[in-house]
């Protein structure tokens, strides 16, 4: 917030075109969309110092997909402290086959700020992305909220000097590719202190991507932060100089994730997560060279072609919670292996759950399933007593028996240690601690 305040402070006394002044009506019903590029082309084709056009607070604007041009003849500001809603399909002003929607794109606007405490929600409509970014070098954005695009929330593409931070983005966690940021073809990007839940990766670095520096991300539910996929259809990839920092994983399939297709080509190199939280993350690490998008695929790779090359990655100090037992995957292609990979500093806890149910019939219980129910819990102790090699009591026991036996269903959960990076294979190390939930 510091920075939009710092920001505000330093556009106050700039000229400002209020889509108000423009004849927009502000109710989220009628189509604002012409006022709202007349406002554009008034305030960018206005030359001297910096012009901002203002989307002001207490209305809501139904806009249809807009494609703000430049250059302009000074350093736009894009304020958006109003929220800015989507047509139903229903409504929608094109051809809902066509393809490559963008609900509000911006190309050729260098020094753009688009900032403010608004929201933009597209409401699942078909559009592939909601804000779309090309060619805008000297890009700035902060403090805007995006819910509910049916595609890529934000796509960076062409753009070098981009910085994104204090933003939030959500989708539902069962919404297909809802990618947080999608990156392409981009330099000199810093992406940070920002909130992410969408049903795709939260932040997505494809080819061309290069020099992109992530930090104090919250990520989920997602699919973590991806560079990729890249090779896809025989691409010729390019990424390098990644740097993932002081990020959280929570409840994410994936947390630092590289993919590659095989039968493509290229790189992706020197790339660092470090100082990573996990929480609950499947695939808190993983690498794959051979992936496969079973929705997208229209190339078939030879078993022996190409692959892209991976090469001088780190994955240091991740800590946290996995439901996976392996939760390091390293996916390497044997014609073009990984090289110089580093794993260290892990200490991610593998957690057991064992789902125990007591069975009723009428108001008594099941014998068949008080003699199930007892098993389990025997199971749990058990291995919760070899694993920390020390003595339950049997007061204690009793208690934990108590307590299955109190619920119609209850969680034993086990937490256990995983083994130092340097002692591969993967296995459990020694139990921290068990409860009930």
């Amino acid at each position: 917030m510091f920075f939009v305040n710092f920001l505000y402070f330093g556009i106050v006394n700039c000229k400002i075109y209020n889509v108000l002044d423009f004849g927009v009506e502000g109710d989220g019903q009628i189509d604002d969309s012409k006022a709202f590029i007349e406002a554009w082309k008034t305030m960018c084709g206005d030359e001297g110092d910096t012009k901002t056009i203002l989307i002001p607070s207490g209305h809501t604007f139904l806009l249809q997909p807009l494609q703000f041009e430049g250059p302009c003849g000074s350093s736009p500001v894009f304020q958006m402290d109003g929220d800015i809603v989507a047509p139903s399909e229903q409504r929608l002003g094109l051809d809902l086959n066509q393809k490559y929607h963008k609900w509000i794109a911006f190309s050729n606007v260098n020094d753009l700020t688009v900032f403010g405490s608004g929201s933009i929600n597209g409401f699942g409509s078909s559009f592939w992305e909601a804000m779309d970014f090309h060619n805008c070098n000297n890009l700035n954005i902060s403090g805007i909220t995006s819910k509910d695009s049916p595609r890529n929330h934000i796509s960076i593409n062409s753009c070098n000097n981009v910085v994104i931070s204090n933003i939030q983005l959500f989708a539902p966690e069962k919404s297909p590719n809802t990618d947080g940021i999608d990156i392409s073809t981009s330099t000199n990007v810093t992406i940070s202190k920002s909130t992410i839940g969408t049903g795709d990766d939260c932040i997505a670095l494809n080819t061309g991507s290069v020099n992109i520096n992530i930090t104090e991300i919250v990520c989920g539910p997602g699919h973590g932060i991806s560079i990729g996929s890249l090779g896809a259809n025989g691409q010729v990839a390019k990424v390098e100089n990644v740097q993932v920092t002081h990020c959280i994983f929570n409840k994410t399939s994936n947390g630092a994730r590289i993919k590659t297709w095989q039968g493509g080509e290229g790189y992706a190199k020197h790339i660092y997560f470090e100082h990573i939280t996990v929480i609950d993350v499947i695939n808190p690490i993983i690498i794959d060279q051979q992936y496969i998008d079973k929705r997208h695929i229209n190339f078939e790779a030879e078993k022996d072609s190409e692959a892209v090359a991976i090469s001088d990655v780190k994955f240091i100090d991740f800590h946290g919670t996995s439901p996976n037992e392996k939760f390091i995957t390293l996916n390497c292609s044997k014609i073009k292996p990984c090289k110089n990979i580093v794993v260290n500093g892990i200490d991610i806890f593998y957690r057991v759950v064992i789902n125990v149910y007591k069975r009723i019939s009428g108001n008594n219980t099941n014998t068949d399933g008080a003699k199930a129910l007892e098993t389990h819990a025997d199971m749990a102790l058990r291995l919760a007593k070899e694993l920390e090699n020390t003595t339950i009591s049997d007061s204690d026991k009793e208690t934990v028996r108590r307590d299955l036996f109190g619920s119609e269903s209850t969680q034993f959960v086990v937490f256990t240690e995983q083994i130092s990076a340097h002692d591969f294979p993967i296995g459990i190390a020694n139990l921290l601690a068990f409860k009930f939930f």
